[in-house]
């Protein structure tokens, strides 16, 4: 079963699901149907206005409710809101690397700025838990920078760095949790201060950082 088919299949099911448990005058509404030949990631904004696709060669920004696309980022490859929906990171496959967008209420997302980084097969993109920053995470780098302007943050510098599984900031503020197979790092981002502490058991499920 492909990719495209497996998504419909679980999308009907929760609506059938849904159907069954909600009163008549609350049952779910298709609003609008794409097509869904190479389409791999699906984010919604938390405000529920906006809906990015993304397949292999590109990202799309659609309205939520007409779907209605808004901006087509060719090479996209990984998108990130923020907490209120306000903002969204986009990792492209290419050079900036990182481009960062305002969102208004209505209308395209407007560019705010961009960053450069090396996109690979294990990178992370993320906003902090508050909303002031962006963190990008591969093997062997983690950079961050300021959200509402770009201005790059202290992150972990060598030899402190040395394949890192994956990274996650907290749900608040602007800590954020590194991992390796033995160890992980809990950095300040906008300190630049960190503390190391000893991975017991099976480091394959996610640590988490509060």
């Amino acid at each position: 079963m492909s990719f495209c088919a497996e998504v419909k299949v679980r999308l009907w099911l929760i609506l059938l699901l849904l159907t069954q448990l909600l009163p008549a005058s609350a049952k779910p509404t298709v609003l609008w149907e794409t097509r869904c030949e190479d389409a791999r990631l699906v984010w919604l904004s938390p405000r529920g206005n906006l809906v990015v696709l993304g397949d292999s060669h590109k990202l799309q920004i659609r309205e939520a409710r007409t779907g209605r696309i808004l901006t087509t980022l060719a090479g996209g490859k990984q998108a990130s809101f923020n907490s209120d929906g306000t903002r969204l990171a986009v990792l492209m496959s290419g050079q900036p690397g990182i481009r960062v967008f305002t969102l208004p209420p209505q209308g395209p997302p407007r560019p705010l700025w961009s960053a450069q980084a090396k996109p690979s097969s294990e990178d992370t993109l993320q906003f902090s838990g508050d909303g002031s920053c962006v963190g990008w995470c591969d093997s062997k780098a983690i950079k961050l920078w300021r959200a509402a302007d770009g201005q790059a943050l202290p992150g972990p510098t060598p030899p402190q760095i040395d394949n890192f599984l994956g990274m996650r900031f907290a749900h608040r503020g602007h800590r954020l949790l590194a991992w390796q197979d033995k160890q992980a790092l809990v950095w300040d981002a906008l300190t630049g201060k960190g503390t190391w502490f000893p991975l017991e058991g099976d480091t394959m499920h996610t640590p988490q950082v509060g």
